[in-house]
């Protein structure tokens, strides 16, 4: 199923696009903390986006809290949460964690997405780390689903932190050797806090629920 695969190109997404082994790791627990972080990205609708009506994803609503990685943000209900390490160019190896709630419509899929990527505490991170990042990320999607766009991409300022904002359109196959494909967006914001890199995505969804879930995020420490 393509968009599974897409998602674990995500995970990727800063550490040069090499595989991973995943494995689950328990939730942080819940709590009931609204937050109102500023929106940075994705205020404006993409025109060439947005194409997947056929699946049902709730807003996000429950106040969720990682005490390991120092955020709350909104979800529809508790994530997954998985643990995995990947390389980078710069920095070696690291460990990644991943908070993920997903939906399902027959061969459709869409999720909300925090990954977070732990730095050692000798590296110094900087925006160079964002840009290399999402470039390699880029190239490897557009390799793997030809007539994928890069429909914006913008550096940014999120919650005080240099962040990178964009929207990448995907187009996707519904039906096995139908080719009839549906475009679908995958919204994300990528920001330094700390020694840790986090990537904040919402991919198969509207728009909103994503400008809902970015603008719930807040850092904790």
């Amino acid at each position: 199923m393509k968009k599974i695969l897409l998602m674990v190109s995500i995970v990727a997404l800063l550490a040069a696009g090499c595989g991973k082994t995943a494995t689950n790791a328990p939730a942080s627990p819940n709590n009931n903390e609204q937050t109102k972080a500023p929106l940075q990205a994705a205020q404006n609708p993409d025109p060439s986006a947005g194409k997947y009506k056929t699946i049902e994803v709730l807003p996000p609503t429950v106040a969720y809290t990682s005490t390991a990685d120092g955020f709350t943000v909104n979800y529809p209900s508790s994530p997954k949460v998985t643990k995995t390490t990947v390389p980078t160019p710069n920095a070696g190896a690291i460990p990644v964690t991943e908070y993920r709630k997903t939906f399902s419509s027959g061969s459709e899929y869409a999720f909300y997405t925090v990954s977070v990527y732990h730095y050692p505490p000798t590296y110094k991170l900087t925006g160079d780390d964002l840009s290399s990042g999402l470039q390699t990320f880029n190239k490897i999607l557009i390799a793997l689903y030809p007539g994928t766009k890069v429909a914006n991409q913008q550096s940014a300022e999120f919650l005080g932190n240099p962040a990178l904002t964009g929207t990448l359109v995907v187009p996707v196959k519904l039906t096995p050797g139908n080719a009839a494909t549906t475009d679908t967006s995958d919204y994300f914001t990528a920001t330094i806090n700390g020694q840790n890199i986090y990537v904040i995505s919402a991919y198969g969804m509207d728009q909103n629920n994503y400008n809902a879930f970015l603008k719930s995020f807040k850092f904790t420490k």
